[in-house]
């Protein structure tokens, strides 16, 4: 019995020890870019994107379809259907920064794009553990965002209740292949950003010649 205790306690000492911290960066320098935007993680590793610029979301897509927001129906629960971190603006000057946290719990492609309008076909997109062969690459998956003339975030929940709906659960995510959203913080960089409750943050409006930027929700037209 002791002799068992023993294993046990190494295993569990074994898989903690294993697991990493990933971090990508979300807009780096004011890009359209994850960075990296292609990474291979574990289970057991957390993979923490930081929000650094404009108004950027990480929202899970398909390889089919890189650029839609992927929708589980299998989970119960409608609001935590649709796995995406929500829009999470950046001021201008920020020294604190919002994240959001992905626990990996199996070593599946998982496919991520921006549903900031026409981010996603400027090739905004990243995966994790994407297949090394083709036909299913990242280099591939991108290909096929940047051929998407517009960007297509529609789903059986309307945009807005994904962005209400994830700024009401958390900042945090545990992940099969398309799971469900958890309740736990994001890590010690998270700051006090706050989602955009309308993804459509901003109209463009041109009037005899003169263009103007109208912005909705939280005024944050100018993080586009």
């Amino acid at each position: 019995m002791l002799f068992s205790l023993f294993v046990s306690l190494f295993l569990t000492a074994t898989y903690v020890f294993a697991q990493r911290t990933i971090q990508v960066i979300v807009g780096a320098n004011g890009t359209l870019t994850y960075t990296p935007a292609e990474i291979t993680a574990e289970p057991g590793d957390n993979v923490i994107f930081i929000f650094t610029s404009k108004n950027h979301t990480v929202s899970q897509s398909t390889f089919a379809e890189p650029c839609t927001q992927f929708v589980n129906t299998s989970v119960a629960d409608p609001s935590l259907r649709a796995v995406t971190s929500g829009f999470r603006p950046v001021p201008v000057n920020a020294t604190v920064f919002p994240t959001w946290t992905i626990h990996i719990t199996e070593k599946k492609p998982l496919w991520f794009f921006c549903a900031q309008t026409g981010h996603c076909s400027k090739g905004m997109v990243a995966a994790i553990n994407a297949n090394k062969s083709l036909p299913n690459t990242f280099a591939a998956f991108k290909q096929k965002a940047l051929a998407t003339i517009t960007n297509n975030t529609s789903s059986s929940l309307s945009a807005s209740a994904i962005s209400t709906r994830t700024s009401q659960r958390s900042t945090s995510t545990s992940m099969t292949a398309a799971t469900t959203q958890s309740n736990e913080p994001s890590s010690s960089h998270s700051g006090a950003a706050t989602n955009v409750r309308d993804l459509n943050v901003n109209a463009r409006l041109v009037m005899s010649g003169v263009v103007g930027i109208v912005g909705v929700g939280i005024g944050m037209g100018s993080l586009i």
